[in-house]
């Protein structure tokens, strides 16, 4: 099946667009980035980065589309897909990622997110798709035609499930990994001042 008909495919919203005239007129959200869509892949905890914000004019904030659960996001450069957990709810979805609102009673958020990200079938038909161009970068009816490989309900949750298990052990291991160099580092310090 297409992805347009088993989920609805837009665009986030170009920034320029909802920036207000009148500072006083305006409120403030967080964006999603690229920080939350590698932490959300498992790549990368920073709490050096700082979160982005955007102001919005109030009679522009019906025009924005924020982050839901579930919600599966596309990085139109990137190309890869992450499904948003609880912990990105609520941010506005720039212009460079697609969303795909999917159709739960036909596919499961996960299981679309490793077909889009790990799947040969459509790791094909990504790279034909944005052969010759200069900027590999996506379009939205591209991601509305993308065929979707629809396998059972219940195998849609069993890879939507381990996907989603790898993606945990992904960070977790970065987690680790991260809290191991912080305590050679400190260890290092120790030992100079002992000296």
């Amino acid at each position: 099946m297409l992805l347009g008909q088993l989920a609805n495919v837009s665009q986030g919203i170009t920034l320029s667009r909802i920036q207000p005239t009148n500072p006083t007129m305006s409120e403030r959200f967080s964006l999603f980035t690229m920080k939350e869509m590698n932490e959300s892949l498992g790549f990368q905890i920073s709490s050096r980065e700082e979160e982005q914000f955007a102001e919005v004019d109030k009679q522009k904030q019906n025009q924005i589309v924020l982050t839901a659960e579930n919600m599966v996001l596309i990085n139109l450069i990137a190309r890869k897909a992450v499904v948003v957990t609880n912990q990105h709810v609520g941010k506005i979805i720039p212009s460079n990622f697609a969303i795909v609102e999917v159709d739960t009673t036909k596919l499961n958020s996960y299981y679309f997110a490793w077909y889009f990200n790990e799947h040969p079938i459509c790791q094909r038909q990504l790279r034909i798709a944005t052969q010759g161009s200069i900027v590999s970068a996506l379009s939205i009816q591209m991601l509305r035609e993308l065929k979707v490989i629809l396998p059972t309900r219940e195998q849609q949750q069993r890879i939507g499930r381990m996907y989603q298990l790898l993606i945990r052990k992904k960070l977790l291991m970065t987690q680790r990994q991260q809290l191991e160099e912080m305590i050679i580092k400190q260890i290092m310090l120790n030992a100079i001042q002992e000296d």
